[in-house]
């Protein structure tokens, strides 16, 4: 269902749709980091890209979306190489969701994770206020925040 609401909501951005289907795995790389999503139950998914597609200004935004159709389910990535790193990626990620908490695809989800890919993990600077507030926001809806090096995988 939110599928549908999300490309109700973004009609014109059909470019910005990496992947439409029910594939074993679903991939995006960026940066020498890896996400994917392992589809053995082989549930409909859509990949979006958000940064510089449907998100273009240069406001912080992260680089992907994964919408799990069949659980309206929203999985947030930040693919995060040697330039900024977490602290950053976790404001990323902040501020996607907020621009898209006013959307009904966003509101309609019934769980919303992030997961963070890095190059490097500092762990004395993951610990912030940002990543409190992520970590709440995402518990609110049903989610998790997850901070990985350089490739993660998750199965559904």
């Amino acid at each position: 269902m939110i599928c549908e609401i999300f490309k109700n909501e973004y009609p014109g951005y059909e470019h910005c749709i990496l992947c439409n289907g029910n594939d074993e795995s679903f991939y995006v790389e960026a940066n020498n980091m890896e996400f994917i999503v392992n589809n053995a139950s082989k549930k409909k998914f859509m990949v979006i890209e958000i940064d510089d597609c449907i998100i273009k200004n240069e406001q912080a935004k992260c680089d992907f979306l994964f919408i799990d159709c069949d659980d309206d389910t929203l999985y947030f990535v930040e693919l995060k190489g040697k330039k900024r790193g977490v602290p950053y990626a976790i404001e990323q990620i902040l501020m996607t969701l907020n621009k898209c908490s006013i959307n009904k695809f966003y509101i309609d989800s019934k769980s919303v994770s992030a997961y963070i890919v890095a190059s490097k993990l500092r762990r004395p600077k993951i610990v912030s206020a940002e990543r409190d507030r992520l970590k709440n926001e995402l518990y609110r809806k049903n989610g998790k925040l997850s901070i990985m090096l350089k490739k993660h995988e998750i199965k559904v």
